[in-house]
């Protein structure tokens, strides 16, 4: 054999690994729209529950476009019927504490008005002894005051949550009723083309094959939902049960075999990422697999990227902010429960979003009160702090628990020789006076970022609830919380 044919062998042999696409098999992503079996995933047809009606109509008429082609699993069409209460209760209470949402905002902004008149107030003592001018700053800024300015906002602001949420085609109590329309016109797209429910013997030969074999090696996909808590091995197993049923299908289909798998999971074990020079993508060993296994070509893309190609391959009516929509509902069930079993950690915060309301409620509950702060709590930048407020008030049982609430393990601070990660800050780097315990402690950089923007006066109380944190995580009693009980080692 020459080099030139060992050389194309090699390329042809790991070509998946080689190409950067969703599909190395060799067939562009036009030809997956208009010829390839499509299989949805769960959450994609869960967030035909998310959707407004009009979305949700459009993304149905274009899926009517593709209905002949599509093939619904056994097991997405079990986690589908199931699933269905708990995304639309999801839905509703989020409205529902919409309003109590929209009056912690004024209530706070209420706060940082009293702060600032407090602070010129604070002048007018020290520099200018001026009587009259505390008077007339009294009578113009109270609360009193600031509430009738903000009425006739407050009354906007509330009158159209109430709107929104009375005017919701889906609700649990038209689901207790019988009453769906959603589910109607999903049972015509798919028809009869049903995937048979498996054997109990087959599945448990499947889930044993996932448990003691695929997940342990990290195989995807699904070998991360292992991290579930109080979740039965079948649980864990069933993107794997997914799998397998796809692989048996698509082995059944007449050439070309071409199988799209539309999905936004892209966790870990279903996406390689983090790769040097390579684009974060599905895991290259499922397009072989699929290959191998099933003589098929696999082509694995997310939803507001199938919805897109189904307007522009196959001339689907679906506008933009369709498209839009479709992206941020994806985005926003992604960060607020993203293996929602998994605790939030330094490794995962900056990517899950803290459910609405949450973060504000813990920093009610802290004697911060500096406008820095209070609009970290508003900044996608500041996650990873917003999420350590909500742990360590809960901690410290500085506030209850809501029900459902994540699990959080987030350490702004430690106390170590050596720094748990590169990007820690030595504690020697915090402000002088304000932190005792100077070495072998290391800060994480999203609190050191926040320590440095925060006001002198609130960095002091920012600085104590490290403190006791750290004390804990050191096994000392915390009763007594003042920066002096810290002492250098």
């Amino acid at each position: 054999m020459t080099g030139n044919s060992d050389e194309l062998s090699l390329l042809k042999l790991y070509r998946a690994w080689v190409g950067n696409a969703s599909s190395t098999a060799g067939a562009a992503p036009e030809q997956f729209y208009r010829n390839a079996l499509i299989v949805l995933d769960t959450n994609v047809l869960l967030d035909l529950y998310r959707y407004t009606s009009p979305a949700r109509n459009q993304v149905l008429d274009a899926l009517e476009l593709v209905s002949d082609r599509l093939w619904l699993p056994y097991q997405v069409g079990l986690e589908f019927v199931r699933g269905r209460p708990k995304v639309i209760k999801d839905r509703m209470d989020d409205l529902r504490h919409a309003g109590a949402r929209v009056q912690n905002h004024l209530d706070s902004a209420w706060k940082n008005v009293a702060a600032a008149a407090s602070e010129v107030s604070q002048l007018l003592d020290q520099y200018a002894a001026d009587e009259d001018g505390q008077s007339e700053l009294r009578a113009l800024i109270n609360k009193n005051t600031f509430q009738d300015m903000m009425k006739s906002w407050k009354e906007a602001l509330l009158e159209r949550v109430a709107t929104i949420t009375s005017t919701q085609d889906i609700a649990l109590s038209t689901l207790a009723a019988g009453s769906d329309s959603v589910l109607p016109r999903v049972s015509r797209l798919f028809g009869d083309r049903l995937g048979r429910q498996p054997q109990p013997s087959k599945v448990r030969q499947l889930v044993e094959d996932a448990i003691s074999y695929r997940f342990p090696n990290e195989i995807p996909p699904g070998f991360k939902d292992t991290a579930k808590s109080n979740a039965t091995d079948l649980q864990i197993a069933g993107d794997f049960l997914l799998w397998e049923e796809l692989l048996e299908h698509a082995a059944t289909l007449a050439e070309p075999r071409l199988v799209l798998l539309v999905s936004r999971d892209t966790k870990e074990d279903w996406y390689q990422t983090n790769v040097p020079g390579q684009p974060d993508r599905p895991w290259p060993s499922l397009i072989d697999e699929m290959q191998v296994r099933a003589g098929a070509a696999l082509f694995i893309t997310q939803p507001k990227d199938f919805y897109k190609g189904i307007r522009d391959y196959l001339r689907a009516d679906i506008n933009i902010r369709t498209v839009e929509e479709i992206s941020r509902a994806a985005d926003q069930d992604n960060e607020s429960a993203p293996l929602a079993y998994e605790p939030v950690s330094n490794h995962n915060a900056a990517r899950r979003q803290p459910p609405p309301g949450l973060a504000l409620t813990a920093y009610q509950a802290t004697p911060l009160t500096s406008t820095a702060i209070r609009e970290a709590l508003e900044d996608v930048a500041h996650r990873a702090f917003q999420w350590w407020l909500i742990g360590l008030t809960a901690e410290l049982g500085l506030r209850v628990q809501q029900e459902d609430e994540p699990a959080v393990d987030m350490q702004a601070t430690v106390h170590s020789p050596v720094p748990p990660a590169p990007q820690w800050r030595p504690g020697s780097d915090l402000p002088l006076g304000e932190w005792p315990l100077r070495s072998k402690t290391w800060v994480a950089p999203w609190f050191a970022q926040m320590v440095k923007a925060t006001p002198t006066a609130d960095r002091v109380a920012l600085l104590r609830l490290a403190v006791r944190q750290l004390k804990r995580q050191m096994g000392e009693d915390t009763s007594k919380t003042h920066d002096s009980d810290l002492r250098d080692n």
